[in-house]
């Protein structure tokens, strides 16, 4: 198993994508709703930067493992930049809610369960 292959590149490229565009819709919402905070923001990039941490930590494994003889591959950068994404999306999908009220009832907000019987 190589340790820098395509796939965990590409995946890994994607993961930090998804958490600039959290953090783009993250102030775009905060400009909107008139409550930019540097607090908030400070604590989301601390976020970030243990997302950062996980993916690397998932590099170091897989090359760790790589030296084992496992019968299995462990494509633990996949399935962790997979995570991250998953949890990014939806915090991205949260927040155009936010920025955009027509879409609290639609299917799109429905399908992510974001909103709830009481509109929270």
């Amino acid at each position: 198993m190589e340790i820098f292959n395509t796939a965990d590149l590409v995946m890994s490229a994607c993961a930090v994508l998804y958490m600039m565009f959290d953090v783009i819709s993250g102030v775009i919402k905060g400009a909107k709703l008139k409550n930019l905070s540097s607090t908030k923001m400070r604590e989301g990039l601390a976020h970030k930067a243990m997302y950062i941490l996980f993916i690397a930590m998932s590099y170091t494994l897989q090359w760790g493992a790589s030296y084992i003889e496992l019968p299995f591959d462990a494509p633990a950068v996949i399935v962790v930049c997979f995570a991250i994404i998953c949890i990014e999306s939806l915090s991205i999908v949260e927040n155009a809610g936010e920025i955009n009220p027509e879409l609290k009832g639609s299917k799109l907000l429905q399908m992510f369960e974001l909103t709830n019987k009481e509109g929270k």
